[in-house]
């Protein structure tokens, strides 16, 4: 099963591109969830979800939509009193993992993260704490694209987050390491100009062009027959790319989707 969506879907200028004007920021989600099968939360990054919202949702989609929802920054930014956060989180995701719609919790710690002993004994609690949660580990420097972290994972059967971002010097290259029963990439956007300057809106300001996806496909056919679901999330949210790559990602894939009828066009095509 290929699961295709966005990083987040509640953006502003994606209202034309994607959503019609007039419609109620509230039906954003509905409309989103009958053209795309999943969706990353990351607004839980910045603030603790609650059950009552993550049931809103799940009410919202009619079980339509599978969520993974990405760890509060407490877990990987800010490592305060991480159990209790761990422990709290869990609770709010209790109404979407009753649904059966929780695909599982990102866990994305940042580039200063590095495979060091102190750091892979913080990783080993964090995994013990999430138990009977699907998790998936997003790792931003190349130190930790190593066998024995990779074993590790399969060991644990913690997904590894592939990613396609920007060649820059200690930045994570294409890999396709399937290490539990889940499969992840997500597609940050090759803007190495941005990257490491500006807001994260600028950073992730780039539109794949077709050529670019199809370096994939390959890859992404190989991991989907190892998995139970294999999730396909674009995050270059910047100007609803994001929507216009997902869509791309589906019709490479062969996922069936309704496709918006679109006020304003998409975006001129690259090759």
């Amino acid at each position: 099963m290929i699961l295709i969506g966005t990083c987040g879907y509640s953006y502003d200028d994606w209202v034309g591109p994607f959503y019609p004007s007039g419609l109620r920021k509230g039906d954003w989600l509905p409309f989103y969830a009958e053209h795309f099968d999943a969706v990353e939360l990351n607004f839980s990054f910045y603030r603790m979800p609650t059950a009552h919202q993550m049931d809103g949702m799940v009410r919202r989609t009619d079980g339509k939509l599978v969520f993974v929802v990405k760890s509060p920054q407490e877990i990987t930014h800010q490592r305060g009193d991480t159990l209790g956060v761990v422990e709290s989180f869990i609770e709010a995701l209790k109404p979407m993992k009753e649904a059966g719609v929780l695909g599982g919790v990102l866990l994305q710690f940042p580039f200063s993260f590095k495979f060091v002993p102190e750091n892979t004994a913080y990783l080993g609690q964090i995994v013990e704490a999430f138990e009977g949660v699907d998790l998936i580990v997003e790792f931003r420097h190349d130190s930790w694209v190593k066998p024995e972290v990779t074993e590790y994972l399969k060991g644990k059967g913690v997904a590894f987050c592939n990613v396609d971002e920007p060649h820059l010097h200690e930045l994570i290259r294409k890999t396709e390491f399937v290490t539990s029963n889940i499969g992840y990439v997500r597609f940050h956007g090759r803007n190495a100009k941005t990257w490491w300057k500006g807001d994260s809106a600028q950073r992730y300001n780039y539109l794949y062009t077709p050529n670019e996806l199809l370096e994939w496909k390959e890859s992404l056919r190989t991991m989907s027959e190892k998995v139970d679901a294999l999730f396909l999330f674009t995050n270059n949210h910047y100007g609803g790319n994001a929507v216009k790559n997902a869509m791309d990602l589906q019709a490479m894939m062969g996922v069936e989707k309704p496709k918006p009828p679109v006020e304003t066009p998409l975006f001129e095509e690259k090759t």
